[in-house]
């Protein structure tokens, strides 16, 4: 048995599963949710990745809101590789994550199936160290509890060709109860009016829901989102309805301006 083991707890969440609980239960307000409705429609969510004292009230209030369309059987998690450990579109093919007081079940006939539409072998490689999926775990847990299956996909570089491949193969598989994670932070390490104006820039492409407007903008405005390939696939899913839950950066955290990140949640559904 293949188990990923977790690779930032202790520096982006508690590394203790009680004090992770307790984490939750102040980002969430305490609020608790009760799953009796499985999802039976198409939904995704764009969530962030810092730790959860700069972005944890982002990702909340967008799953806060998904939550009203119900328990989803397989989420999609998509994320950027940010350590450039993996081959390309990296397809985890452990058969659990673990995480603090935690274990999620990967889904492995839908990786077995992807890889080989993909014509590609799963990578652990592009997950082992990375943090942008496994941040999203104990959010999910929180509200959906531990009733769906993963498919952990981290993006490393991928040209046009592959990406136009990989969309043709997930629409085929992308069905009524599955759910979509993409994740993303906005515009990095500048002062906060810039960041603010870029970031801006950005949300208005996402609500046009236009995935060649989101990379039109980012190149013409110089914006370092991490996240824009698992964001463009997302938003070339077809769903048809956008909401903007939050927006914020880590300056109004820390109090500082001068360097800051953007966050930001939303959820698409049909």
């Amino acid at each position: 048995m293949i188990i990923r083991k977790p690779a930032v707890a202790g520096l982006f969440y508690p590394d203790n599963d009680e004090q992770l609980k307790q984490k939750l239960n102040f980002i969430f307000e305490r609020d608790t949710f009760k799953m009796e409705n499985k999802l039976n429609s198409k939904v995704g969510v764009i969530l962030p990745h810092a730790g959860y004292v700069y972005s944890g009230k982002t990702t909340a209030k967008a799953l806060k809101k998904a939550s009203k369309f119900g328990c989803p059987n397989r989420i999609f998690l998509f994320g950027p590789d940010h350590k450039g450990l993996g081959s390309g579109i990296n397809i985890d093919d452990s058969d659990f994550w673990a995480l603090p007081g935690l274990k999620f079940e990967v889904d492995k006939d839908t990786v077995l199936d992807m890889c080989r539409m993909l014509n590609i072998n799963p990578d652990r490689n592009g997950h082992f160290a990375e943090h942008s999926l496994e941040v999203q775990l104990p959010f999910l847990n929180y509200v959906f509890g531990n009733n769906f299956k993963i498919v952990p996909i981290t993006f490393t570089h991928v040209d046009q060709f592959e990406l136009k491949l990989f969309l043709e193969a997930f629409k085929g598989i992308f069905n009524e109860g599955d759910f979509i994670v993409a994740s993303t932070d906005l515009n990095h390490f500048e002062d906060q009016k810039t960041t603010i104006e870029k970031d801006k820039k950005i949300i208005e492409a996402i609500e046009e829901n236009d995935p060649e407007l989101l990379l039109e903008t980012i190149k013409k405005n110089d914006i370092s989102m991490c996240g824009y390939l698992p964001t463009y696939i997302l938003l070339s899913m077809g769903l048809k309805n956008i909401e903007i839950t939050h927006h914020t950066t880590s300056g109004e955290i820390l109090n500082d301006f001068e360097s800051v990140v953007g966050y930001l949640s939303a959820v698409l559904y049909d």
